[in-house]
């Protein structure tokens, strides 16, 4: 009795051994692929904002000015199909005297309104800034510089990508003398859009412009920094 339980669990252990042996192992990992570019077009994001005791008249001013300040951009060489609004609202809030620090019971209502216009030649950036400002626009939030042709440059970034991946497992593999066999899963995963100092996952390069009022300026100077897009592909190889 015993010795036929001795080669049950013999053939047992042998078996489980066996299992495995012929059990799939796998190796997985995560390639990244990074893509530097120079920007090739920007987007000019600014507004106008009016303040009146009359909404109506808050309104009509607000609508003035805008429409001389997208006139402008249009003589600035932006083609007018390519701007559009981007935000508008109509606020009221009661009158605060800072002398006798109460509210008057007066009704002050604010008009704020912005586009945003895309500039296909990066040379005239500070041109239309300096346009729409001298027509009456009081805001320029933003400059945000982008590539025209991004899907290329994301292809390419997903492909150095995956050319990591395989690397790393060969190198990995190399080292703990294994051998690697059929790709058994592939995972893709978002893309970065980053400029080149900043690594925030999705960004564009952003400049800020606070002009101090109306009236004839300068350009201002404006200089683009390179972009980076980003891409990172995990692959699973079975190994031998």
């Amino acid at each position: 009795m015993k010795t036929t339980l001795a080669c049950l669990l013999i053939l047992a252990l042998s078996a489980s051994a066996q299992d495995s042996l012929e059990s799939p192992r796998w190796l997985s990992v995560t390639g990244w692929g990074y893509v530097e570019t120079r920007p090739d077009q920007a987007t000019v994001t600014f507004g106008v904002e009016t303040t009146a005791y009359d909404p109506a008249t808050a309104v009509e001013e607000a609508a003035d000015a805008m429409e001389a300040a997208t006139r402008a951009a249009v003589r600035a060489g932006v083609d007018e199909d390519d701007i559009v609004t981007t935000y508008y609202s109509l606020w009221t809030e009661e009158e605060y005297d800072p002398v006798t620090y109460e509210y008057t019971g007066v009704m002050i209502n604010h008009v704020t309104q912005s586009v945003a216009a895309e500039v296909r030649d990066l040379d005239e950036i500070g041109d239309v800034i300096a346009a729409v400002v001298s027509a009456g626009a009081n805001n320029v939030s933003s400059v945000t510089f982008q590539v025209d042709d991004l899907q290329a440059l994301k292809d390419e970034a997903r492909s150095e990508a995956a050319r990591d991946a395989r690397r790393r497992a060969e190198q990995i593999a190399g080292a703990l003398g294994l051998t690697l066999g059929e790709i058994t899963s592939v995972s893709e995963y978002d893309y970065g859009y980053e400029d080149y100092y900043y690594d925030s996952g999705y960004s564009a390069s952003t400049v800020s412009v606070y002009p101090a009022g109306g009236g004839e300026m300068a350009a201002p100077s404006i200089t683009p920094d390179m972009l980076k897009i980003s891409a990172s592909v995990s692959v699973t190889f079975e190994i031998r």
